[in-house]
């Protein structure tokens, strides 16, 4: 490649142009950031920095700084304005453009690439705790049985556990308050920390069945349902209600919905005051039953409904005595968040974590804006709950989702949480599938990744540290971390044999 001058200056032009526009999105949320916790100032200004520069496609642009041997900008996620900042400055002396090096601070906000990386590890800590021996942190959901078993959560904690999950969608307070006074036995017992993580249940709008309903019946493409609040008793369409009857006006013609985790999906093709008809679009060729309790997803949909409850609000006084951080489930708005501030600030929970709970595709689409929203708590972080977010989102899209919400979590300076079915043929079977060992090593560029419930979840948290602690030399967040590695110590073995021997 040739490397002329007038590339290098049209080079310079563009990334002045990225970084005049990083600095005018900053400062039009001025006052937003004057809300924002102290912890988080710097990785809310990082963070609008990032979204400004991911508003273009860098595409040409790293390919031509990385034939210069520069910095392609592909790892800047922590540190997004001193890199592009730190990229002119090289720019500048390669074209001898006579530009006073003092002009632009290449250690600016976010402070360079170890500073971003100290500020995201000081959040973890906040958040989660410490890290067993520097590496990533393992949550573990706690089944029932915890509450009757000091055995099951001592050997969890032994075996790598770094924080309890509980999920408030089960069980009841005093089944909650015996599994945290297991695992305050155990702290004691083994001398190891380890948080609480109490998840609110949310609106998890589900199918409801009247009488009527035939319950033998399959359904297959084509066939349409009217969903509703009262049925009609009409023969010839099949009518099933829901648990959250809000979300009958809120639908509307051509949007999605999802019964049964996708198991069969619909579209709205005709609304009305009390009902919505929808036709199967996806479903088995061998058709499915619909079952009650079943879930329900509208990923087109703009929902009423808060994603607190008034659940949610009976048992935030127990999560805030007995917990160190509060799930915040189904997001869908700033708003949401907001008002879990509220409840938690009137009971005087505003030291208890906050986890920023990404299922939803409303949530996804608003993600900056509800990472900007969370930090103005002092300890929060980001789960990726990829059961129903790959429900709403399509499985094909997930892959591309989890990446985007990695990418500005890291921005945002903020511990991300690598959650749902991580190693669970391992839980369920004892045995884990080839597939499964690589998904629980790519969880290791988040801070922590959480195991689901099962028979052999002691075994399975153990090869997770395991697995984890291998990991943590190799990669850091998505950087290939290049330490030694054996198989060229063997090469250079057998090379060095055969020259000799020859």
């Amino acid at each position: 490649m040739s490397i002329t001058k007038q590339k290098i200056s049209a080079l310079i032009h563009w990334l002045e142009t990225l970084r005049r526009e990083m600095l005018e999105l900053e400062a039009s949320y001025r006052s937003h950031i004057a809300n924002i916790h102290g912890n988080h100032v710097n990785g809310a200004r990082n963070l609008l920095h990032y979204v400004a520069l991911r508003r273009h496609d860098l595409q040409e642009t790293q390919i031509e700084l990385a034939e210069m041997g520069l910095s392609s900008l592909g790892r800047c996620e922590s540190w997004s304005l001193a890199n592009i900042e730190a990229v002119i400055c090289v720019l500048r002396i390669l074209g001898s453009a006579g530009y006073p090096q003092s002009e632009l601070n290449c250690q600016s906000v976010g402070g360079g690439l170890l500073e971003g990386k100290r500020r995201i590890d000081f959040n973890a800590e906040q958040l989660l705790g410490p890290a067993r021996g520097g590496s990533v942190r393992i949550m573990v959901t706690m089944p029932s049985q915890a509450a009757n078993d000091y055995a099951l959560v001592r050997d969890l904690l032994a075996g790598g556990m770094d924080c309890m999950r509980i999920n408030c969608a089960h069980d009841n307070p005093d089944t909650w308050r015996k599994m945290i006074g297991h695992l305050s036995k155990a702290k004691l017992e083994l001398n190891r920390p380890c948080k609480v993580c109490m998840d609110l249940a949310g609106p998890n709008p589900r199918i409801s069945l009247f009488d009527s309903f035939d319950t033998s019946r399959k359904f297959i493409r084509g066939d349409v349902i009217r969903l509703t609040g009262n049925p009609s008793g009409q023969t010839g369409m099949a009518e099933i209600g829901c648990t959250y009857p809000e979300i009958i006006s809120d639908l509307k013609a051509n949007e999605r919905l999802f019964i049964d985790d996708g198991k069969i999906e619909a579209v709205v093709r005709h609304t009305s005051e009390n009902s919505v008809e929808m036709e199967i679009t996806r479903v088995s060729p061998k058709g499915r039953k619909i079952k009650a309790e079943k879930g329900l997803n509208a990923p087109d949909t703009d929902l009423s409904f808060s994603s607190l409850t008034d659940f949610d609000r009976d048992i935030l006084p127990f999560v805030v005595e007995h917990g160190d951080i509060v799930g915040l489930s189904f997001i869908r708005h700033p708003d949401d968040i907001f008002g879990l501030n509220e409840e938690l600030n009137r009971l005087k929970g505003e030291n208890l974590g906050l986890l920023l709970k990404i299922e939803t595709v409303p949530a996804f689409r608003h993600f900056p804006r509800l990472l900007l929203a969370g930090m103005r708590r002092p300890k929060v972080g980001v789960m990726i709950a990829r059961g129903d977010m790959a429900v709403e989102s399509g499985y094909e899209r997930l892959a591309e989702i989890q990446e985007e919400i990695l990418w500005f979590s890291e921005a945002a300076h903020l511990p991300v949480i690598w959650a749902t079915e991580v190693l669970r043929g391992f839980v369920k079977t004892g045995m884990p599938g080839r597939g499964e060992i690589t998904d629980a090593a790519m969880g290791g560029r988040a801070e922590c990744v959480m195991l689901n419930k099962g028979p052999f979840i002691v075994e399975a948290v153990r090869s997770l540290a395991n697995i984890l602690n291998r990991m943590r030399a190799h990669q850091s967040k998505k950087r290939s971390m290049l330490r030694r590695l054996a198989v060229s110590d063997t090469f250079l073995d057998w090379h060095s044999h055969e020259n000799s021997s020859s």
